[in-house]
């Protein structure tokens, strides 16, 4: 599970309804897979830094950030 504020949620209609990823985030997803595989054996803090690149160009291109930070935190649990 999530922690609460990585939860990307909608309040249409007065209540809370989880918004799920689809296919067309499978590429954002290849794309943090791929960012922890390049920095296996690296510092932590290359790790981060490369993660919050990514987490800029997804805002940047109308995407979501915080499901990079959901990604990544699924990853780092994994």
């Amino acid at each position: 599970m999530l922690r609460k504020d990585l939860l990307r949620v909608s309040r249409a209609g007065g209540g809370y309804r989880p918004q799920f990823t689809t296919r067309e985030h499978r590429p954002l997803a290849a794309r943090v897979l791929g960012t922890f595989e390049a920095h296996v054996g690296e510092r932590r803090g290359d790790l981060d830094d490369a993660l919050a690149d990514l987490e800029a160009e997804a805002a940047e291109a109308g995407g979501d950030f915080k499901l990079v930070r959901g990604l990544a935190a699924l990853v780092e649990r994994a």
